[in-house]
């Protein structure tokens, strides 16, 4: 009987030993996976983060596009003014031309007449 008994203590021991052994281990996968969780919380942050300042680039992108597109708009309207104010003067050129030909055939025939007279 007091071996049984010796023979149980032992186990009993060693089922303790073991036990000590699985919830040391147990303690350290819980710390590990404390610090998987830990780094997976600040990598979101991180993430975050950067999704914001995408965003905010994203942004300033558009803002630039307006701008551009704005001032291809008002570049094209200037263009088309200076078409308009080219096309203006040429037309007034050529009725300047015009008026000086006919001044010029009115001198010229004054000219006739007088030399005729």
């Amino acid at each position: 009987l007091k071996q049984r008994a010796a023979a149980l203590a032992k186990q009993v021991d060693d089922a303790e030993k073991k036990c000590e052994v699985k919830t040391k281990e147990a303690a350290a996968e819980r710390a590990k996976a404390s610090k998987a969780e830990t780094a997976a919380v600040a990598a979101t942050s991180a993430l975050d983060a950067e999704k914001s300042a995408l965003r905010a680039i994203e942004a300033e992108v558009e803002k630039q596009r307006a701008q551009l597109e704005a001032a291809q708009r008002g570049a094209a309207a200037a263009a088309s003014s200076v078409g308009a104010m080219s096309k203006d003067r040429d037309e007034k050129l050529g009725k300047a031309e015009a008026e000086i030909v006919a001044l010029q055939a009115r001198l010229d025939a004054t000219a006739a007449d007088a030399a005729a007279a």
